[in-house]
């Protein structure tokens, strides 16, 4: 039997209805893998084949080998943090609602600010120059009320969220400088060899992810850093293997 069947096997063991929303995180496939096999899945096949395992797989829970405080995910506030994430969070609240024709889709404000957690750890938001491609999350105003970044600049294509980010940055007085940007186009030649890292979230179609890191790349100094999402539920494993050779 492949992985992924056994991981449903091993969540239904423990929960044979769950909801397909409650079941995607739990499993790292793409969903249209996801739902091909849940056509195909036999539970009562896969209890003939494990019928030896199945009372040591009873015996695992898996909502309890995952940190339940952060879903899993590594990452919990402390009080610097959760005062950043307060003010931040008035800020999100507000912002400019997401537009399809720009392919938007924001984070949860938690998950930003466990972003920023996640670049200040490796050491590479201290007296950086940041540039960040396209800002739905708004992650460049979270790195700027941290006071620890030289410069941020956000390249971002809807006049929207340029003019939401300038008027933060003045009002939180932020180091943000905002540049309306097509990723289509060359960087504007002031920028490129200029940041010791970029910040992106593009869409998942394999073209987005190529344009946007090559963007990124282009900005960064020599020994820069590049943070970018990527997940398994649109992307197969095989375009994670593409991509990672493409950067390379």
């Amino acid at each position: 039997m492949d992985r992924l069947r056994k991981q449903l096997f091993q969540i239904f063991i423990w929960k044979r209805k769950i909801d397909i929303y409650e079941l995607i995180p739990k499993i790292d496939f793409d969903l249209f893998k996801i739902l091909k096999s849940l056509k195909s899945f036999n539970y009562r096949k896969a209890l003939q084949i494990y019928k030896d395992k199945t009372s040591i797989i009873k015996k695992i829970n898996l909502n309890k080998i995952t940190c339940s405080t952060c879903n899993g995910r590594g990452y919990v506030f402390d009080k610097f943090f959760e005062n950043i994430y307060k003010q931040f969070k008035e800020i999100y609240k507000n912002r400019p609602v997401n537009l399809p024709e720009f392919d938007q889709g924001s984070i949860l404000e938690e998950d930003v600010i466990k972003r920023v957690e996640f670049i200040y750890e490796r050491g590479d938001l201290l007296d950086s120059n940041i540039l960040v491609i396209g800002d739905d999350d708004l992650i460049s105003i979270a790195l700027g009320l941290t006071k620890l970044p030289k410069k941020i600049y956000v390249l971002e294509a809807d006049d929207r969220l340029v003019n939401y980010i300038k008027e933060n940055a003045k009002k939180f007085n932020l180091s943000i400088k905002v540049i309306k940007y097509d990723v289509r186009n060359s960087l504007p030649e002031n920028l490129p060899n200029k940041f010791d890292i970029f910040i992106t979230d593009p869409s998942e179609t394999f073209k987005a992810l190529k344009t946007f890191l090559s963007r990124g790349m282009q900005g960064l100094k020599t020994k820069g850093a590049g943070y970018f999402g990527l997940t398994t539920i649109e992307s197969s494993l095989d375009k994670w293997f593409e991509l990672e050779k493409f950067i390379i």
